[in-house]
């Protein structure tokens, strides 16, 4: 099972995102749930690397392991990061719901970064 875990701020931006596991849907290389997830969680992490004005730490240590965290956001990326968050998580629910037996998403509520720091 690939397990998430997103911390978001009140304006549910994410945070943190720490995802780990194999989804176990079909064997390496034809699992469509992993390709899935794998998919967005990655492209997530380079669009806010790749964003001026955020300040991106993360790792990924092996395979099925995969961790970010938004260190830092300048208030003209807040909403440019509000729409990523918004896009990833409609992404993991949706999958989620498609595949409840092997991925498991939880969201919880962080204490906010303030702009800037």
């Amino acid at each position: 099972m690939i397990s998430i875990e997103v911390q978001w701020d009140g304006n549910n931006c994410i945070r943190r995102l720490k995802a780990s596991g194999h989804a176990g849907w079909d064997r390496k290389g034809k699992d469509i749930v992993c390709a899935a997830v794998s998919n967005d969680l990655r492209t997530a992490a380079q669009l806010l690397e790749a964003k001026e004005g955020i300040r991106l730490s993360g790792e990924s240590r092996e395979r099925g392991e995969l961790s970010f965290t938004v260190e830092k956001i300048n208030d003209d990326t807040a909403d440019w990061l509000k729409g990523i968050s918004d896009f990833l998580t409609f992404s993991l629910v949706q999958l989620e719901k498609e595949f409840p037996q092997e991925i498991r998403v939880e969201f919880i509520a962080c204490k906010e970064l303030k702009n800037g720091t």
